[in-house]
């Protein structure tokens, strides 16, 4: 009477763990791959953000000068 797997069924067995620490690996580095594009899109989303709020800014504030001088040249 035989108490635990046979050769060959050990051979398959280690095999198979091999092949899922090989696939694990190849997850994870799919895994960090996609976290990097994450990154780049969330910095290129922050960079745009940035010359938004930035354009919004300056163009208000050429309104408010243009205002204030043609408000200047009306009292006269």
């Amino acid at each position: 009477m035989e108490n635990g797997p046979s050769g060959r069924e050990w051979g398959s067995l280690t095999r198979e763990v091999h092949e899922i620490r090989h696939d694990l690996r190849n997850l994870k580095m799919v895994v960090d791959a996609q976290l990097e594009l994450i990154r780049d899109v969330e910095a290129g989303h922050r960079h745009l953000n940035t010359r938004i709020y930035t354009t919004v800014t300056v163009a208000v504030g050429f309104m408010s000068a243009l205002g204030f001088l043609v408000q200047m040249m009306t009292r006269g």
